[in-house]
């Protein structure tokens, strides 16, 4: 069958102030497409945290959490354990239900973020840093460019910084992608419980 896929270039990502106004996140994608935050089966986003404070929690959520830009944050969790997001396209994952409070360490960052809901999927991101050409695993649903440039071989689409593109589900060829030197791109991997996925 061939493959369906959506780009979802950067320049197009809107950005929503939080309540407490200590940030924005810029939605990259979400499945099922228009679904919220009580629906979705995964989510995408890019979070520019600006001051220290606590996360929202999310019940039932697998989260991951990667630093893109900025000195980073230290993540205190309510066991008392510490984390600390310093290093840039190193993923961090941690469950939704939990109390986090951030703190900055040097200034604003902005953050990838991916959010799985448990019950119905399961998931992971992987970091695709050497230049070449990949073939992507049949369960990837979203390859985002976090640095440089990436070039899928369907279709012969460019993505550059921050561009993504999300797959249709039922894809059963191998997709391509030819990373470019000093780029850096993450596979989000989604498998659906009930085997359906689609386009967000």
């Amino acid at each position: 069958m061939k493959a369906r896929f959506v780009v979802h270039r950067a320049s197009a990502l809107v950005a929503t102030r939080w309540k407490n106004d200590g940030g924005a996140t810029r939605e990259i994608a979400a499945y099922p497409s228009g679904s919220g935050f009580d629906d979705f089966t995964w989510r995408v986003s890019i979070a520019d945290v600006e001051t220290d404070g606590p996360f929202s929690r999310f019940e039932g959520i697998d989260r991951t959490i990667v630093l893109l830009d900025g000195a980073g944050m230290s993540l205190t969790f309510n066991d008392a354990s510490e984390h600390v997001l310093n290093h840039a396209f190193v993923p961090f994952e941690f469950v939704g239900e939990a109390q986090v409070s951030a703190r900055l360490i040097d200034g604003a960052t902005e953050d990838f973020n991916l959010m799985i809901r448990r019950t119905v999927a399961r998931g992971k991101l992987t970091v695709m840093r050497e230049p070449g050409a990949f073939a992507l695993a049949s369960d990837v649903r979203m390859p985002f460019v976090a640095r440089g440039s990436a070039t899928l071989a369907l279709g012969q689409t460019t993505l550059g910084a921050y561009d993504a593109a999300v797959f249709d589900g039922s894809v059963e060829e191998a997709i391509h992608a030819v990373v470019s030197a000093d780029s850096i791109v993450f596979a989000v991997h989604v498998e659906e419980f009930d085997g359906l996925t689609g386009l967000g």
